[in-house]
């Protein structure tokens, strides 16, 4: 009986977590500041369903967000370009829905849900280590699955804005001009310095919006996967135990290697040059997560670490975003020389 009645119950939170999921992105459509902050949780519904109960009931709930994605757009295009035109259209939204929103937020629920007790697995080599029977995959590669989303979505959207493309760097003045105007608006009052014309700074923008949309796809999926765990803890509904985030987040050390090419490969300009700079912005943020967890990590015990940290975000929220370079770095020191084990170690030799 608890079992057919947990198996009964997965039916409808699929059925709620998709709409859900799906009426907090049609939010959007209001272009308001709340509907926007509504709409960056839509993956909210879908994690917890998935972390909750399952990666089936969580599959479940991206194929309802989707479906009725697809059906909400159908029903507002058909008066306008017919049901032929509109079904195209709606399949074609679905579709990218899919790929960009429901299926990465499931993935990434999905992973954080693992569990394993093989110690022949690569990442559960620990496990007996810490005194328990089963691992859990590692925090580091969920954050590099979600890294590598954000970069994945911003390049194929590039790539499919610079195709047909005759010249990049005209199509790129182009862009420039058409969103000066904006600039001119955002500026109000203050002027340009001297030696940067308003023509520098639109390409300058241009150039940056697809790393900041990477690294906001990135932080995004992160932030509701870790509400979305909160959340499935509090209902006691959470399959493993809550990690310590500022010890366990650990990025592999080649991507260390792997920032240092994509900063490089930013000088080539063009479309190769612009996808190597979201490679480099989503890798500096990864790294820069590290790096906090480091500090985080390493001020334990100490006599003012409240002080330190609550300084540390202060400096934060006013400098934004130049203290992510100390942070960014700070995780590259770590991925090189293993400051939290070396803790650990001198730790455990004192006891």
């Amino acid at each position: 009986m608890v079992k057919r009645q947990a198996s009964d119950i997965r039916v409808p939170v699929a059925l709620g977590s998709g709409l859900a999921a799906t009426l907090l992105v049609v939010s959007l459509r209001q272009g308001t500041w709340p509907a926007l902050f509504l709409a960056s949780l839509s993956p909210l519904p879908l994690m917890i369903a998935t972390l909750g109960f399952g990666h089936a009931t969580g599959l479940g709930a991206a194929a309802v967000a989707v479906l009725t994605f697809v059906a909400l757009i159908a029903a507002a295009a058909a008066p306008q370009n017919g049901w032929a035109d509109a079904l195209v259209t709606a399949a074609l939204g679905g579709l990218i829905f899919a790929a960009c929103q429901a299926l990465p937020s499931w993935w990434l629920a999905r992973l954080a849900g693992l569990s394993r007790s093989d110690a022949a697995l690569p990442w559960t080599a620990r496990r007996n280590d810490r005194g328990r029977g089963w691992d859990y995959y590692p925090l580091g590669l969920i954050a590099c699955n979600a890294a590598l989303i954000g970069f994945s979505i911003i390049s194929v959207v590039t790539l499919a804005a610079s195709f047909g493309q005759a010249n990049f760097e005209a199509s790129l003045d182009r862009a420039a001009t058409q969103i000066a105007p904006f600039i001119v608006q955002a500026l109000g009052p203050y002027e340009l310095p001297s030696g940067v014309s308003l023509v520098d700074l639109s390409r300058l923008v241009i150039r940056a919006m697809p790393p900041v949309a990477a690294t906001t796809i990135f932080c995004l999926l992160l932030l509701n996967l870790w509400l979305a765990g909160r959340i499935v803890q509090i209902s006691g509904r959470l399959n493993r135990p809550w990690p310590d985030v500022a010890h366990d987040l650990r990025v592999p050390r080649l991507l260390g290697i792997a920032f240092a090419v994509a900063s490089a490969l930013c000088l080539l300009g063009g479309v190769a040059g612009l996808i190597a700079s979201i490679a480099a912005a989503v890798l500096a943020i990864l790294f820069a997560l590290q790096g906090l967890c480091v500090i985080h990590d390493l001020s334990r015990g100490t006599k003012f670490r409240n002080a330190l940290l609550l300084g540390l975000y202060v400096t934060f929220a006013l400098l934004m975003p130049w203290p992510l370079l100390v942070f960014t770095l700070v995780g590259l020191i770590e991925a090189g020389f293993s400051l939290r084990d070396r803790k650990a170690a001198a730790a455990a030799s004192h006891n």
